[in-house]
C-alpha cells in the first residue's frame, strides 16, 4: 500500500478551536499517532525514510509524515484527536496540477479534466513517479517530455502509450507556437540506448513499442524543428503542422528532423511550409514508413522529403507522398527551386503512388536500391524539369509503372537498372528535348546491365531534335562498352506531325554515334536495341532510317545509303550504292567500338 502524506499542527490549547493563522503555533510540539494496532511507525517521505514512531513540529508548528490510509488517533503534546487519511482525490486541469501544493503518495493515479481548460481535448491520466524534489511549476513543453512538476516539486508522468499533443501543452493554433509542446510528446517514443548505425547494426524495438503521437487533426503552428532521433516503435501524424517565423537554409534544417528512426510510422499528416523550410529529414531511417503526408509551398527550399546520410536508410517505404511546389498565384513567379525527393544511400526501399509537382527535380537518388513505382512527376511550365534522377551510385535500380509529366528521367552512368512500363509526356510549351537523358560519369560503367523496355512517349511538344534517348558525354568523361543492355519493345506517338529532327537515340558527343542517325519518322516510332537486339517488336510504324548502317560481308565493309522497316512484312530492306556479294548483315558503330549487329537482313 502507498504511504500518504497527512500535515499536522500544533497550537495552543487557547487556540486550538480558533483561526489563527498560526499565531500561536507550537514548535517542537512532540506527535505520535496510534491505530488498533497500537503504536504506528511514520515516515518522512513516501519511500519510508528515517521512520520514527515520535515526530517534532517545525518552526511552523508543522510536521508532514507519510503513513499508509486508516484511521487514526493523533496525540500532539497530550492533546488527542482522531483522523482517517486517505488517498487525495484531484479534481481540476492538468495546469491546476502543476500548479498544486497538496502532496501525494508515489504512484498516485490521477485524471485531469483538460489541459488548460476542461474539455479542452488535454485531459489525461498523470502518475506520480516518485520523483521529489524538482523544480517546482514545470510543464511539459519546460521539462521537454510527457512529464510534469507540481508546485511542490513532486514529478508526474503522463500514462499510457497513446499521445494526444493536447496533453502536453499543444494548441490547435496557426499563430501560437507548438514546437516545445509536440516536442515533449515525441520524447516520450525515444529510445537511444541502442548500438549505432552503421556499425554492429542493431534494429532491437523500443521496448514501448506501439506508441501513438496524435496531432487530433489539428493544424499547428511551429517555428524551429521537430526532432525525432532515436524516435523508435511508434506513429506520429492525424494532422498538420504549419511552418512560422524564421528558419536557417541547409541540408539540415527542416519542419521534422531525425536521425536512426527505427520501426517508426510517420503518416496522415500535411506539413505547410510556406517557402520557410524543407519539409522532412530522416537519416538512417530502418524498417520504418512514410505514409499519407502532404507537404505543400516546397518551392524555394532544397527539398520536400530527404535521407541524406551514406548509409541512408533499409527497408524504407515512402507510400502515397505529395510533394508541391509553389505556384505563381503563390510567389508572383512560377520558378521552382526544390527537389521533391533528395535522397543519398538506402537498400530494399520503396517509393510508390508519390506524386511531385511544381518541381525543379521530382526526385533524386544519387546512391542505393530502391523501387520506384506508380508514382507521377510533374514539371512547370517554361522549365527543363527533371522528373527522376539517377546518380552513378544508385544500383539494382526499378523505375515502373511511373508518369512523367513536363519532364524527363535522368540516368547518370551505373548499371543494373530497369526501366519499364514508364508513360513520358511533353507538351507545346514543354522545354525538355528527350524522355531520356544519359550521361557518363566518373565512374566507368558504362551500360552494364540496364534495360529500358515497354515505355511510350506521347510527343505533343514542337521543341525541335526531340529525343526519346540522348547520351551524353559531360566533360572529359567517357562511356565504356555497353554490355547486356537492352532498350526494347517502347513506343513513340504523337498527337500530329513529329517535330523537326526527332530522333529515337541521339548523342551530344563526338566520340560518340547515333545508334540511329539522320532518322525521319511520320507515325508512331521507337528506338533500336543499343547491344544486339532485334529490331522486331519495336514499334516503328512507317520509319524511314538513314544511314548509320554498315553491312559487313565476306568481300568487306560497305555503307549503307537506306534502310527501311515495314511492320506488316517485319522486313528489312538494306540499299547500297555498289553491288557486293557475300552475307549481309544490319550493324551500327558504337564510337570507336568494334560494330554490334543488330539485325540480320531477311
Amino acid at each position: 500500500m502507498s504511504l500518504i502524506p497527512y500535515t499536522i499542527t500544533a497550537l495552543e490549547a487557547s487556540a486550538v478551536d480558533s483561526a489563527t493563522s498560526g499565531k500561536n503555533i507550537v514548535v517542537g510540539a512532540v506527535v505520535t499517532m496510534t491505530d488498533s494496532a497500537g503504536v504506528v511507525t511514520m515516515f518522512d517521505d513516501a519511500a519510508g525514510s528515517n521512520g520514527s514512531t515520535a515526530k517534532a513540529t517545525g518552526a511552523d508548528g508543522q510536521v508532514t509524515v507519510f503513513v499508509n490510509p486508516n484511521t487514526y488517533t493523533i496525540s500532539v503534546n497530550g492533546s488527542v484527536s482522531k483522523v482517517e487519511i486517505s488517498e487525495a482525490e484531484f479534481t481540476g486541469t492538468t495546469t491546476d496540477l502543476i500548479n498544486s501544493i497538496d502532496a501525494y503518495a508515489a504512484d498516485t493515479l490521477i485524471n485531469s479534466t483538460g489541459y488548460l481548460a476542461s474539455g479542452d481535448g488535454g485531459d489525461g491520466s498523470w502518475k506520480q513517479n516518485g520523483v521529489t524534489g524538482q523544480t517546482p511549476s514545470q510543464s511539459p513543453a519546460q521539462l521537454g517530455n510527457a512529464l510534469l512538476n507540481d508546485a511542490s516539486g513532486n514529478q508526474w508522468a503522463l500514462v499510457g502509450n497513446g499521445i494526444n499533443v493536447k496533453q502536453t501543452g499543444a494548441t490547435g493554433s496557426r499563430t501560437v507556437d507548438n514546437s516545445a509542446a509536440i516536442q515533449a510528446a515525441i520524447n516520450k517514443f525515444k529510445n537511444p540506448d541502442l548500438t549505432d548505425l552503421p556499425g554492429a547494426i542493431n534494429f532491437r524495438i523500443n521496448a514501448i513499442n506501439g506508441g501513438v503521437v496524435d496531432l487530433d487533426g489539428e493544424v499547428y503552428a511551429v517555428s524551429s524543428p521537430l526532432n525525432f532521433d532515436d524516435f523508435t516503435g511508434a506513429s506520429f501524424g492525424n494532422g498538420s503542422l504549419l511552418a512560422i517565423g524564421t528558419w536557417d537554409a541547409g541540408l539540415t534544417d527542416a519542419l521534422i528532423v531525425g536521425d536512426i528512426t527505427r520501426n517508426s510510422l510517420i503518416h496522415k499528416l500535411t506539413l505547410e511550409l510556406n517557402q520557410l523550410c524543407n519539409g522532412i529529414l530522416l537519416n538512417r531511417c530502418v524498417y520504418s514508413t512514410v505514409e499519407e503526408v502532404n507537404i505543400f509551398g516546397a518551392g524555394s527550399q532544397l527539398f520536400g522529403f530527404s535521407s541524406q546520410t551514406s548509409f541512408g536508410g533499409m527497408s524504407l517505404h515512402l507510400v502515397r507522398v505529395r510533394i508541391f511546389g509553389t505556384t505563381a498565384a503563390e510567389t508572383g513567379a512560377n520558378s521552382p527551386l526544390a527537389t521533391g525527393f533528395l535522397i543519398t544511400g538506402g537498400s530494399d526501399s520503396v517509393m510508390t503512388e508519390c506524386i511531385t509537382s511544381r518541381m525543379l527535380v521530382g526526385a533524386s537518388i544519387s546512391t542505393g536500391g530502391w523501387e520506384v513505382t506508380n508514382s507521377h512527376f510533374t514539371g512547370a511550365d517554361g522549365i527543363n524539369a527533371i522528373g527522376l534522377s539517377l546518380g552513378d551510385g544508385a544500383h539494382y535500380m526499378t523505375v515502373v509503372d511511373n508518369v512523367f509529366d513536363h519532364c524527363h528521367l535522368k540516368l547518370n552512368g551505373a548499371a543494373r537498372r530497369t526501366v519499364s512500363d514508364n508513360m513520358f509526356r511533353n507538351d507545346t510549351d514543354d522545354l525538355s528535348e528527350f524522355a531520356i537523358l544519359w550521361e557518363a560519369t566518373a565512374i566507368d560503367q558504362g551500360f552494364a546491365g540496364t534495360i529500358i523496355t515497354d515505355n511510350n512517349v506521347w510527343v505533343r511538344g514542337t521543341v525541335a531534335n526531340h529525343d526519346f534517348i540522348r547520351l551524353s558525354e559531360p566533360g572529359s568523361f567517357t562511356w565504356g562498352s555497353p554490355d547486356g543492355c537492352l532498350v526494347h519493345s517502347n513506343t513513340v506517338r504523337t498527337q500530329g506531325a513529329l517535330p523537326a529532327g526527332f530522333t529515337s537515340i541521339s548523342s551530344t558527343s563526338g566520340s560518340l554515334q547515333a545508334a540511329v542517325s539522320g532518322t525521319e519518322f511520320t507515325g508512331a516510332i521507337t528506338t533500336i536495341n543499343m547491344a544486339g537486339q532485334l529490331l522486331n517488336g519495336n514499334d516503328l510504324g512507317s520509319a524511314l532510317i538513314l544511314g548509320g548502317c554498315v553491312a559487313h560481308t565476306s568481300s568487306g565493309s560497305h555503307a549503307c545509303e537506306r534502310a527501311s522497316y515495314s511492320p506488316s512484312t517485319q522486313l528489312l530492306t538494306l540499299e547500297f550504292s555498289s553491288a557486293f556479294t557475300g552475307t549481309v548483315g544490319f550493324y551500327y558503330t558504337w564510337g570507336t567500338q568494334a560494330p554490334i549487329l543488330v539485325a540480320a537482313a531477311p
